[in-house]
């Protein structure tokens, strides 16, 4: 059975390796509906793109081995590439993949600093 930690292991790995930058994990479940909360910025909309099929289909992969409750069966996925902005929620953990611009303008760093980084790429 997958854990969150080793979950979250797997996506920083494929999510470093395909150049995505300023990764960050906060925990955050003592106010929030999710156990952890993975920030990661990409450099442009094609970028964005990549990073979610890799990641939809890396998650796919481990999820269909796991048979812990925590996480969703199917990945929800939320928003547009071209917005800037995407949201990928597992239940345990929810994923954003942000351009640069658009994770500065939310500041969501500032936001969740308070909560404590876990990891910080």
């Amino acid at each position: 059975m997958i854990t969150a930690e080793k979950l979250l292991e797997n996506i920083v790995k494929v999510s470093d390796f395909h150049k995505a930058s300023d990764i960050r994990i906060y925990k955050v479940q003592d106010t929030s509906v999710a156990d952890y909360l993975l920030l990661i910025s990409a450099s442009n909309i094609i970028h964005i793109k990549s990073l979610l099929e890799t990641l939809t289909k890396k998650v796919g992969e481990l999820l269909k081995k796991n048979t812990n409750p925590d996480f969703y069966s199917d990945l929800r996925k939320s928003g547009d590439p071209a917005s800037g902005w995407i949201i990928l929620d597992l239940n345990s953990i929810i994923i954003h993949i942000l351009n640069e611009e658009t994770r500065e303008l939310f500041e969501l760093n500032q936001l969740f600093e308070k909560r404590g980084i876990i990891f910080h790429c």
